[in-house]
């Protein structure tokens, strides 16, 4: 209900695409602090994300005793030119993956967990790939790719109106974007413990994409858990801080 709500109402922010944007731009700004500990939290932040979340959540990891490394992202990584999302989301993969490297081996962090929010799971299925070593990943709020939330969510109705408008199909939006979807990705993650949190009433990213992910994963044979929210997508989020 809730997100029917702020999208009726504009309340949740509309995309406005840079016609400037470079894939360069796609990290807006990064938060790190260190708690003196040998574990460390990435966090992969949703699209349009409030910066007060972000802080309360970094705030909540620091109670914890943990370090945090969070990333914010341009609203213009997901945009019409479909080559450009592929180039940001590469780009955002090979930054945070230099980033977490370097933390790494400077301050010994033995042990990097992952967390993906909603869109931060796309980028942080592709960072995975290019880490020297995680342990433990959660995934709130995810698709099983980026091409059919895009399509059939709420949030993303105008931009999918624009492909439609320039003769993208959902078909070739798929295999363009396959080598962004978190489902191409499970035999990274295999290895590793992943915790899926999934939202029933979820009407940014459908509820069955995420089960699908979560199908995908168990075929793999992945060791993953899932729960899930009664709630929609942003309360979900909203609601969740994860006890890690």
């Amino acid at each position: 209900m809730l997100d029917d709500i702020l999208v009726v109402s504009g309340q949740v922010h509309r995309p406005i695409f840079d016609n400037k944007y470079s894939p360069d731009q796609a990290i807006t700004k990064a938060s790190f602090l260190d708690k003196q500990t040998r574990k460390l939290v990435v966090v992969f932040l949703p699209w349009h994300v409030p910066e007060w979340y972000a802080k309360k959540l970094q705030q909540k990891l620091a109670c914890l005793r943990q370090a945090s490394l969070i990333y914010y992202f341009n609203e213009s990584i997901i945009a019409t030119n479909t080559e450009s999302v592929v180039s940001s989301f590469e780009y955002i993969a090979l930054s945070i993956a230099s980033d977490v490297n370097e933390l790494s081996h400077r301050y010994g962090y033995t042990h990097i967990d992952l967390l993906g929010i909603s869109l931060g799971n796309v980028a942080m299925c592709i960072t995975a790939e290019k880490l020297k070593h995680f342990n433990k990943v959660i995934m709130l709020v995810p698709g099983d790719s980026l091409a059919d939330p895009l399509w059939f969510g709420w949030r993303t109705r105008r931009l999918r109106h624009k492909l439609q408008r320039s003769g993208t199909t959902l078909t070739r939006l798929q295999k363009q974007w396959d080598i962004l979807a978190p489902s191409s990705h499970v035999s990274t993650l295999r290895g590793h413990g992943v915790h899926i949190i999934l939202a029933k009433r979820d009407r940014f990213i459908p509820y069955d994409f995420g089960r699908q992910l979560v199908r995908d994963l168990l075929a793999a044979h992945a060791s993953v858990t899932f729960t899930e929210s009664p709630f929609g997508h942003i309360a979900t989020i909203l609601a969740y801080l994860p006890d890690l």
